[in-house]
């Protein structure tokens, strides 16, 4: 049985503290973790590795100076369409996803989480982005999953 490759992320967020919490949390769920402190490093170090090791997938903050999350979204969306692209926000995620809808059209993101992120939806996010990477390599395709496939479901109250 061969050896998984752990993911390839690039992770952006102009907040040190929760950049850092974000990285843990992501290489606990066997992920490689880049970070970037502003959208504007983000596309830098995404322009940087396109050619030689790609990213598997971007995940960034919506609300950043100094590049937001829809600078980063469309940087990497122009340049490589199958990039998975998830912006996180404090606002709520559906409403958010259809305003860069409308915003970005077909450069849109992925998917929106909304914070506060808990570790078990970054586990459930990066089970989801290795799903569409596999996906595309068994059947060659450029295999998406919709935006809320990406979102951990909430266990019911009962």
């Amino acid at each position: 049985m061969s050896e998984v490759k752990p993911l390839e992320l690039l992770v952006i967020d102009d907040e040190p503290h929760v950049l850092d919490l974000w990285k843990e949390f992501f290489e606990l769920s066997g992920a490689r973790v880049t970070k970037a402190s502003s959208g504007n490093e983000g596309i830098e170090l995404y322009n940087a590795r396109l050619a030689d090791n790609p990213y598997d997938a971007v995940i960034s903050d919506l609300n950043m100076s100094n590049g937001s999350g829809v600078d980063v979204t469309r940087a990497v969306k122009i340049l490589s369409p199958l990039t998975q692209v998830i912006v996180i926000t404090g606002r709520e995620a559906n409403e958010e996803y259809a305003r860069l809808r409308q915003e970005l059209g077909e450069l849109k993101p992925d998917a929106v989480l909304t914070k506060p992120i808990q570790f078990d939806d970054i586990q459930y996010l990066v089970d989801k982005i290795r799903h569409v990477l596999d996906m595309r390599k068994r059947v060659q395709s450029d295999y998406t999953l919709q935006p809320d496939e990406y979102i951990r479901p909430k266990p019911s109250q009962s």
